[in-house]
This record gives C-alpha cells, sequence and structure tokens, in this order.
C-alpha cells in the first residue's frame, strides 16, 4: 500500500506537471511491473463513499513516533526476498518461494548458518523436502520431523561424497517419516555410495550385456545414449554408484571419449 501510494504521489505530479487532468478511478497495483494501472473510471467523490466523517478528529504523527514503530516492524516478505537474492545469490524463484512464509525463510537461515551452502539449501526445501510435506499434508515445515540440522548433515554427506544424490533423496524421505539422524540411516542401510574400481566395473560390464543395442549405439558415436547406460548401472547399484566413475568406466569399455 505504502509502494502504491507513492507511486501514485509522483504520477500525479507528472500528469499535472504536462498539463494533464487526474481523472476519478480505481486503479490497481502490479507487484511485478512496480506500478499502478487503470481499472474503472467514476465521475464523483460520492461513487466511491468519500465525504467528510465529523466524528473523525484530525490525527498528526511525530516522525519520533514514525521511526519507532519502523524499527520495531520485522523484515517484511519483499525485503527478505531482496536480500536472500543478494546475500545468498539465489534466484527470484527460489528466494520468493522461501519467504513465502516467515517459517520457511528462518529454517532456511537456520540451515545456512549451520554451514550448508544456501543454493543447495534452497533446493532441497524447495524440492524433495517441499514434495514430502505436500504429501503429508504438512503447511508449517515447524511440524516436519525434518529439523535444520538433518538437512544440513544430508547436504554435508552428499558434498563429501558418501552418498549420492539419488541415495540422498532416500535418506531424506527416511528422515522425514521417522525423525532419524541421516548418517544413522545410511550407515544402518549400507547406502554408502560406491567408488571401488572392481565393483563398479562389474556392473558396468553387466549393464553392457545386459543391453547391447545401447552398448553398440554408443561405440558408433551416439554419446547422448551413454547416459542412459549409467542410469542402467546406478539401478544395479541401488543409487550407490559414483556416476562420474561410472561414466568413465563405460566409456572406457566401450572404447569411446567421455564428454
Amino acid at each position: 500500500m505504502q509502494r502504491g501510494i507513492e507511486y501514485e504521489i509522483q504520477r500525479h505530479i507528472a500528469t499535472l506537471e504536462t498539463g494533464g487532468k487526474v481523472i476519478q478511478e480505481t486503479r490497481g497495483w502490479s507487484d511485478e511491473r512496480d506500478e499502478s494501472f487503470p481499472m474503472r473510471t467514476k465521475e464523483y467523490e460520492q461513487d466511491y463513499r468519500y465525504f467528510p466523517e465529523p466524528d473523525l478528529v484530525p490525527v498528526q504523527f511525530t516522525q519520533e513516533w514514525i521511526e519507532e514503530v519502523r524499527a520495531s516492524l520485522p523484515e517484511l516478505p519483499l525485503a527478505k526476498r531482496q536480500r536472500f537474492m543478494e546475500h545468498y545469490a539465489l534466484s527470484e524463484y527460489d528466494a520468493a518461494l522461501l519467504v513465502e512464509n516467515r517459517a520457511t525463510a528462518d529454517y532456511f537461515e537456520e540451515v545456512v548458518k549451520l554451514g550448508a551452502e544456501p543454493k543447495a539449501a534452497a533446493n532441497w526445501m524447495n524440492g524433495d523436502l517441499a514434495r514430502l510435506m505436500n504429501a503429508a499434508g504438512i503447511e508449517d515445515i515447524r511440524n516436519c520431523r525434518v529439523e535444520p540440522r538433518h538437512l544440513r548433515e544430508l547436504i554435508g554427506l552428499v558434498q563429501r561424497g558418501t552418498i549420492t544424490g539419488s541415495v540422498a533423496k532416500q535418506v531424506l524421505e527416511e528422515v522425514f517419516h521417522t525423525g532419524a539422524e541421516p548418517l544413522q540411516v545410511v550407515q544402518a542401510k549400507g547406502l554408502t555410495q560406491v567408488s571401488d574400481s572392481d565393483q563398479l566395473l562389474a556392473w558396468v560390464q553387466q549393464a553392457i550385456a545386459e543391453n547391447p543395442d545401447a552398448a553398440e549405439k554408443v561405440r558408433n558415436g551416439k554419446l547422448q545414449t551413454l547416459q542412459f547406460l549409467v542410469g542402467q548401472v546406478m539401478k544395479l547399484s541401488r543409487g550407490r554408484a559414483n556416476p562420474n566413475e561410472v561414466r568413465r568406466l563405460i566409456a572406457e569399455a566401450l572404447g569411446v571419449q567421455a564428454e
């Protein structure tokens, strides 16, 4: 409302200074364009029910009082969104989702405060965690079993190469339903990422043997099919295989240069 009033003051001034006439009308506000727009016109003030109210006395506000009120206000969503974009290098889309309610924004900042990379935290919150919450009918992230420290730990496990991204999704779901510690889930279910060359090579050879047509396409230069074979190895390993190493081994086995 404040921005709308300030915009209208400047619009009125510009209209009058250029010899125009301010039309009595109802105007809407576009947050995206940061400007007002006409909706419908009216001829007289009475159409708006604008008339003096004798029982309302004039109210005067001191600048000191205004500043006191301003200082007591929490950070508003628009300012928070802009800060998230500038300070955490988030996209406007990610920042807008995170500031839809205060609890979610606070949760995000707590995850980052604990040491998580901001973009990774935003991706998990706006993606898989939001999906799980929607499916469970949970609107307030404070009612979710995944605490900020859980998400921070999960992101760390992926970044350190302890688990793959696909396994991390499984771990997050388990934590969401049980509240268990991510590392405990990984250890209990044996989900640690596999980088052992012998084991990876065995899965690679199996995937090639079971998908001869795809292997032949890769040999003939259709490298986009290589990713299909990577996916087959990931299935065989239940998402535990190191995808970068798998891609290298497949390319080596088929005699091609991986991109």
